[in-house]
């Protein structure tokens, strides 16, 4: 029977056998080729991590894990001021460390550790998948031993080359260590969140305890915070708090799943944090002491340390801080703010006033105690070292530069309101006050603008050299010293409570200039002495101008500052700044800015200095006792007064150098002024507890002698006096155990 053509393959036809031989053909070469890429790459992999094995040594120790802590003291050597370190880490022994925090943190972090060869291959296998699909390390997968290489011996770069090299790394690690030296070296190096390095830190800043005493779920919650310490530190909010509880769940289900805890534990605190005591941050530069740390350093840096040196050096700083001296100054300062706050205006700001005291050495420029302000963290504005309106303060430099240009205590000068030639506003004392002439000797115990302004007016070049005096003393010239002519004798330019002291301290170390300084010695970590204070002096000043200055400025204070100081030889100088400002209608006010008292025995030169707002400048009036005017004779005198009271104590009662000229020929002699009142001044005289005088007096330590009028006519033009006395009872409120001097707005 035929076969039928249905059944016949077409001709051209392949048999069936046949087809997609081709396709199969293809297909094979494909997969062999893949194949051997993936031989060769697995290969190259091989390879690769054979030769990063073989090469593979440890680097040295990262340089903050190699660092040593600095101390700083006072100037005892022995009573701690501070601590200074790159991390906070006390190293602990793994015998140290509870079996809690051991067995929380594998769960937490690596539950193959005691199993595994140093790496995880099912981690290295998604950490492969992210270099794949990002082309970079993307995290996951590294084991303890791998983070503790990666932390303490490499960096965090996010690199095929470090990863691999920490890989190999991890392997011989695991051969060559034990896994309690592992783990107890990641647990003395890890980051627990707070500045705590290592757990023992840890322990101490989150729960106040030693690392030995950590409970159960203590050390939970410390080993879930590893992942992400400031994302689940409770401190930081509700958030963070339950950010933390879902971790700390975690690490409780691992405890459990490696029987390293019971169902029962697990149950007991599953889901219940443990209690986190409100425990203050160890912060070395909080509080008062923060502004001395902050000096220390700056002021090593500027001789030649480097941060690295201060922070990790493991140095032993030895500052010049009396730590007695400087708590009589903290005492002093914060409760004279707090009197000053009770007894002020309604509306005052109780964090609005500020002091600043510096107390200085006599003879050597160590800073003995200083004062910028409560707290350096909240407000690192050091109120000590910010300048700020010098007021009748700077009147001594004038009366330095006048001692040196041929004027003596006794040469007479015009001590009533006058326009000085040249000029069109004219120069008065507060209130409008009218002396007549006065000597240079009253001038500076009475503190007499117009007498100064008059005095620089006479001296040549009189601006100048009233800029070389305070330089001469101590006081670096500030850019707002520039142009202000001879009225800048007023202190209309603003110096610092520190280079005050400074200058003071000159005039009381019969002018010996000494470089302030508050770091005495410094030791490296092996106890050598590798950096000296400064103590050396050098003359700036003509002794005899201080000896006659520091006569005429020990008749300025006398009262209570010689009283505080127990009836020792004491000089010194008040000051207060006001501006005047516009109110409606044309009546104008004037407010206080700065208010000073700056003064010395043989031994110590201390200057305070009050000031209100954040930057300095308000009014310090809303302070005022009763809401009256801010004197510097009141309560900047009461920290004075407070502070060297306790400074002084024990100290020996030291004279100072007689005057060198009691009875100095006088330079020249003027006519009795007149004149009409004036507004005050933006710079006003102390209260005094004496009228005004139109004629020339003398002191109780000496006559003075007064040589023939001069045919020199008045500088200006002069007004008639006025008859207005000085108020003789003290305002409601001031300050307690500060004498009211009388007189009109002091200085």
């Amino acid at each position: 029977m035929a076969e039928s053509q249905s059944n016949r393959p077409k001709r051209g036809a392949e048999p069936s056998s046949k087809k997609g031989r081709g396709k199969t053909t293809t297909l094979g070469k494909v997969v062999r080729w893949l194949l051997i890429v993936i031989l060769a790459g697995a290969l190259a992999v091989t390879v690769a991590g054979f030769i990063f094995y073989e090469r593979a040594e440890l680097p040295d120790v990262n340089a903050e894990f190699d660092t040593q802590t600095t101390r700083l003291y006072f100037r005892d050597g022995q009573t701690e001021l501070g601590q200074l370190a790159v991390q906070n880490r006390t190293v602990v022994g793994f015998e140290q460390m509870p079996q809690s925090i051991k067995d929380a943190v594998v769960a937490a972090e690596d539950r193959t550790f005691w199993t595994n060869q140093g790496v995880d291959l099912k981690g290295l296998t998604r950490a492969a998948w992210g270099i794949v699909r990002n082309q970079e390390i993307v995290g996951g997968g590294s084991t303890i031993t791998q983070q503790y290489i990666k932390i303490r011996y490499l960096t965090s770069e996010q690199t095929l080359t470090r990863k691999l090299n920490e890989l190999a790394l991890a392997v011989k690690m695991n051969k060559a260590e034990t896994k309690e030296d592992v783990l107890s070296g990641y647990l003395n190096t890890i980051y627990f969140g707070r500045g705590a390095y290592g757990i023992q830190a840890a322990a101490d800043s989150f729960f106040g305890v030693d690392a030995a005493d950590l409970t159960l779920p203590q050390s939970v919650a410390l080993a879930a915070v590893i992942n992400q310490p400031s994302a689940l530190d409770p401190a930081n909010g509700e958030q963070a708090r339950q950010a933390l509880l879902e971790r700390y769940n975690y690490v409780l289900d691992g405890m459990v799943e490696l029987g390293t805890i019971t169902q029962a534990d697990h149950d007991e605190y599953y889901n219940q944090l443990p209690e986190f005591p409100d425990i203050s941050s160890d912060n070395v530069y909080g509080g008062p002491n923060g502004f001395l740390i902050k000096m220390a350093t700056d002021e090593l840096e500027a001789n030649g340390f480097t941060p690295e040196q201060i922070n990790g050096g493991g140095l032993t700083i030895i500052t010049t801080i009396d730590y007695e001296m400087q708590q009589a100054a903290v005492d002093a300062a914060q409760s004279t703010i707090a009197e000053a706050v009770a007894n002020g205006r309604p509306d005052a700001d109780p964090n609005g006033l500020h002091a600043g005291l510096a107390s200085i050495e006599v003879g050597t420029g160590q800073i003995l105690a200083l004062y910028g302000g409560a707290d350096y963290v909240s407000n690192s504005r050091n109120w000590a070292t910010t300048p700020r309106y010098a007021a009748s303060t700077f009147k001594v430099w004038g009366a330095v530069a006048g001692l040196r240009n041929g004027f003596g205590l006794q040469s007479t000068l015009q001590g009533s309101t006058y326009t000085p030639t040249g000029d069109t506003v004219p120069v008065h004392n507060d209130s409008g006050y009218n002396y007549g002439t006065v000597t240079l000797l009253k001038s500076i115990t009475d503190s007499i603008n117009t007498a100064f302004v008059d005095l620089v007016s006479r001296i040549p070049n009189g601006t100048e050299e009233l800029i070389r005096a305070a330089n001469d003393g101590g006081l670096p010239e500030d850019p707002s010293w520039a142009p202000q002519a001879n009225r800048m004798v007023l202190g209309e330019g603003e110096v610092t409570a520190l280079d005050n002291a400074t200058g003071f301290a000159t005039l009381a170390n019969n002018g010996v200039r000494n470089e302030t300084h508050i770091v005495a010695e410094v030791r490296d970590a092996n106890g050598n002495v590798i950096h000296s204070g400064n103590t050396e002096g050098e003359r700036t000043i003509e002794e005899d101008v201080t000896r006659d200055l520091t006569y005429a400025l020990s008749q300025a204070v006398a009262g209570s500052t010689s009283n505080a100081v127990g009836g020792r030889a004491v000089a010194g100088k008040t000051g207060t700044e006001g501006v005047q400002v516009g109110l409606q209608q044309g009546v104008s006010e004037t407010l206080t800015r700065a208010a000073w008292l700056v003064g010395y025995t043989k031994q110590i030169a201390t200057s305070v200095v009050m000031v209100a707002g954040d930057a300095g400048n308000d009014n310090l009036d809303v302070y005022g006792p009763g809401g009256s005017t801010f004197y510097g004779a009141g309560y900047p005198t009461q920290v004075w007064n407070a502070y060297m009271a306790r400074a002084v104590d024990g100290m020996e009662y030291l004279p100072f150098d007689a005057p060198a000229n009691i009875q100095p020929t006088v330079k020249n002699t003027l006519p009795a002024a007149s004149a009409t009142p004036q507004a005050p001044s933006s710079t006003q005289d102390e209260p005094t507890s004496e009228a005004p005088a139109t004629t020339v007096e003398a002191t109780t330590e000496a006559p003075i002698t007064q040589g023939p009028p001069t045919t020199e006519p008045p500088t200006g033009t002069l007004a008639p006096p006025t008859t207005e006395a000085p108020a003789a009872t003290a305002p409601a409120g001031w300050p307690s155990g500060v004498p009211w001097p009388g007189g009109g707005r002091p200085s």
